[in-house]
């Protein structure tokens, strides 16, 4: 079933969680990932009572509480969370967990003082612990309180197995506060005791790229991927280092050459498909966003590029495709996914429906040219050519460049 799921087959891993939840009523474990296999399927209703029945079966284990309050907390349902939390903090007073979620919520509230004070009382019930140091540090960071910070982020070092993050943060201060020379003379104090350090190599390119010193930055990153070979990061930075030198090409070898290497590769196709737009490749770039959907259907951001360069760039006859990727863009609140949807309607033809899309989508962003086209198009091609005008005018006047302004300049010339 934990295969199932890594593999986002949902309808496999449910069916095996189901069997192991029956027989295994009280298994905290095998609830909560039943319940990601019902969310993944989109049952969100069927994910939530599973988490309840998790409680009911098994209320002794404060496991059952953490994964219900994190769920309605991941639904954005905070109050309903905090409620759950502080009801289980009542019977599990030294459950680190519960604290960790109540904690998130005292964030997300602006709850200052409560936060600082749970702090304290998780450090008391597991001192061992490197979050509560993390947490400390990134606070008193955005206090601009360094050497608190810095005092706090060497203690997680010291704590911490994965020495990544308390060393960003070590060097994060150090670099906000413009001490770059204490930043590198700390990385190359672990460099001196371990010369091949993929963390401190890597963290050393991040200083030099930031300091457009690109040939150094670039051997930090190699040295890097050389010591730990599955690590995405220093990729992903060695491409960044030479799209900044105006080298596309030789980024892309190095995001080819990683999604070779590496298991999970959707986000660096994602950052390959963008380099081939760059370079005006559309064909390429539409079949990387191809790819990652087939993969992962739920992968909003590459449907919507995969949709928008079907219209812009693609064949007539793949409009309907564009169509059926951005059909639920609506529900979304990203204005930029409503666009794509109501240029995919007027496409299609369908310039009424695409029209009463794009208006609001104008209003809110009226300063975005290819918005404007795109309702100046369907206005255009539904009569209306008084009211395409205003949107056709503003869209081929600007300085902004995209797709289809030539077309927005030949409309306005034929009102």
């Amino acid at each position: 079933s934990k295969l199932a799921l890594a593999n986002k087959d949902s309808i496999a891993a449910i069916n095996g969680l189901r069997t192991v939840v029956k027989n295994e009523p009280e298994n905290s474990e095998a609830s909560l990932l039943l319940a990601k296999a019902y969310e993944l399927n989109n049952e969100s209703a069927l994910a939530e009572a599973e988490l309840k029945r998790a409680i009911e079966s098994n209320p002794v284990d404060d496991q059952t509480h953490v994964n219900y309050a994190r769920y309605l907390a991941s639904k954005g349902r905070i109050e309903e969370s905090e409620q759950v939390v502080d009801k289980a903090l009542a019977y599990f007073k030294d459950s680190y967990d519960l604290m960790d979620v109540k904690l998130k919520i005292l964030v997300s509230k602006g709850n200052e003082s409560e936060f600082l004070a749970l702090l304290d009382t998780m450090q008391q019930v597991d001192s061992k612990k490197s979050e509560v140091n993390l947490i400390r540090g990134k606070y008193y960071l955005s206090k601009r309180n360094y050497v608190n910070a810095l005092e706090e982020f060497e203690e997680a070092y010291k704590k911490s197995r994965d020495k990544f993050i308390p060393l960003e943060g070590i060097v994060k201060t150090y670099m906000v506060n413009n001490q770059e020379a204490l930043a590198l003379s700390r990385l190359q104090k672990v460099l001196d005791e371990s010369p091949n350090d993929a963390i401190a190599n890597y963290l050393i390119g991040q200083i030099y790229l930031s300091q457009k010193n690109y040939e150094a930055a670039k051997t930090k990153f190699n040295l890097a991927i050389k010591a730990v070979v599955e690590w995405e990061l220093p990729y992903t930075s060695l491409a960044s280092a030479y799209v900044v030198e105006g080298n596309l090409d030789q980024a892309i070898t190095v995001l080819e050459g990683a999604i070779e290497k590496l298991k999970n590769t959707e986000k660096l196709q994602m950052q390959l498909a963008g380099l081939y737009e760059r370079k005006q490749d559309f064909s390429r770039a539409m079949d990387i966003y191809q790819k990652i959907i087939a993969k992962n259907p739920s992968n909003i951001v590459s449907a919507n590029n995969y949709a928008s360069l079907i219209l812009d760039y693609g064949k007539e006859s793949d409009y309907p495709k564009a169509l059926e990727l951005a059909k639920d863009f609506d529900k979304t609140n990203q204005i930029a996914f409503h666009d794509t949807l109501g240029w995919a309607l007027a496409k299609s033809g369908d310039n009424a429906k695409a029209i009463k899309l794009l208006k609001p989508v104008v209003e809110k962003a009226p300063d975005v040219a290819v918005f404007r086209y795109h309702l100046g198009y369907a206005l255009y091609y539904s009569g209306e050519k008084a009211a395409a005008k205003s949107h056709l005018e503003i869209a081929a006047s600007t300085d902004q460049k995209y797709a289809g302004k030539d077309n927005a300049m030949i409309l306005l010339k034929n009102i």
